[in-house]
């Protein structure tokens, strides 16, 4: 929780937060319903010197933002939860 303190999450609203997240889902919706048969494709990822780093598919890094996106959601109800026990 400590990085929850640093951000002073009990001394700022929250809606920015919430709004942030409840776009980031709309957007990866929209996202993938514009590529509907290529789920497949791969994307390469390369460092400053040309060399590929990684190579992950749609899928994967669908499932990787969205998880990612929940461990946020997980870590934020844990802080409102430990904030309202106050």
């Amino acid at each position: 929780m400590e990085w929850s303190n640093l951000l002073a999450w009990n001394e700022r609203p929250v809606e920015n937060a919430r709004e942030l997240m409840h776009t980031h889902r709309k957007y990866l919706a929209e996202l993938v319903g514009h590529f509907p048969e290529r789920w497949e494709n791969t994307v390469n990822f390369y460092n400053e010197s040309n060399e590929k780093l990684a190579e992950q598919s749609v899928v994967e890094m669908m499932v990787m933002l969205t998880k990612h996106m929940q461990e946020h959601v997980e870590m934020v109800l844990k802080i409102l939860e430990i904030h309202q026990s106050k």
